[in-house]
């Protein structure tokens, strides 16, 4: 799935967790993938409360992203990123892509109460589009969805919270 703002182009892509218990989460571990020749700029990642699929990105902060409960942006270099396979790109047969694994530790834990439905953004930035995605993951309630026309989708993206 597409998450990266670019120039013009904004794309946000974001899903959806609840904890069983109150926890303080302070590091973030996702997949992604992209062109092996370009690699983002920095990372914008949030965490937001839910206010309905179809509402949340009615309310958006500076910047058009959907008001966060906390967010923090990552230069590349603050971020683990490591290769873990190449393959040609679906969108350019003539390129090499790679998946990569991503790692960061949140500069200030975000607490995430027990039993409440929140969602996360991560999210590539970039003068030039680089065509970074943030990977499908394994099923969990199948949801996710991108400012894309409010577009819902019937998968869940690659991601894990960590204390």
């Amino acid at each position: 799935m597409w998450s990266e703002r670019a120039g013009a182009d904004d794309r946000q892509t974001l899903d959806d967790f609840v904890l069983s218990a109150a926890a303080s989460i302070g590091t973030i571990e996702w997949q992604g993938y992209r062109d092996v020749r370009y690699r983002p700029a920095s990372y914008y990642v949030s965490f937001i409360p839910d206010r309905g699929e179809r509402t949340i990105f009615v309310e958006p902060s500076e910047g058009y992203r959907p008001r966060p409960l906390w967010s923090s942006t990552f230069r590349h270099d603050q971020v683990s990123e490591q290769l873990d396979v190449t393959r040609v790109c679906e969108s350019s047969p003539q390129q090499q892509c790679g998946l990569y694994n991503y790692s960061v530790a949140l500069t200030t834990p975000f607490a995430a109460a027990a039993d409440t439905r929140y969602w996360i953004m991560i999210q590539a930035e970039s003068p030039t589009v680089v065509g970074w995605g943030w990977r499908k993951g394994t099923d969990d309630n199948r949801r996710s969805l991108t400012n894309l026309a409010g577009t819902t989708f019937n998968w869940d993206l690659a991601f894990a919270l960590r204390p």
